[in-house]
């Protein structure tokens, strides 16, 4: 069964809106048609039945037909992961591992003797690059929940929490 993340702000009575490039992954890269069933999530508990309305290149439409509701919190332990920056592409490879692996939230810490330095403009291009990577590994891992990336912080923040 072919599983897709649509946020909540997308799903609509009944309908979901598909962005231009999930309309494109469903419509070329799996070469779904209308009438394809597939399953959407909605990264807090959400899961629905749908099918193939529309698919166009500026995006698409998906019938809902079934929605059912997953307590995720209460089917794991809270597990948070606070990981230290990582250079080149690991960090984006334990993000993925920590939601395969069930945690609820991830971390980054920018550590004293921590290689990678973010600025304000990396660190927001490196912060969407992990939610997705989460969201993607929680659709290939069965999950209806993603687990919520934080934007980096120091040691000193996390403490004081």
């Amino acid at each position: 069964m072919v599983r897709l993340f649509v946020p909540p702000e997308r799903l609509r009575e009944g309908t979901a809106l598909l962005s231009r490039g999930d309309a494109a992954y469903l419509g070329k890269v799996l070469r779904l048609s209308p009438g394809a069933p597939l399953e959407l999530f909605d990264g807090s508990g959400g899961r629905y039945d749908a099918v193939v309305e529309v698919l166009r290149e500026d995006g698409g439409e998906l019938r809902l037909v079934g929605s059912r509701r997953e307590d995720a919190a209460a089917a794991r332990p809270a597990l948070e992961l606070w990981q230290g920056l990582a250079k080149g592409e690991k960090l984006e490879w334990i993000v993925q591992k920590a939601a395969e692996l069930g945690a609820s939230a991830i971390v980054p810490l920018a550590c004293r003797r921590s290689v990678l330095r973010l600025d304000a403009e990396r660190a927001g291009s490196r912060l969407a690059r992990w939610r997705k990577v989460a969201a993607e590994a929680a659709r290939q891992c069965g999950r209806a929940d993603v687990p919520d990336v934080a934007a980096p912080r120091d040691v000193a923040a996390l403490c004081a929490r």
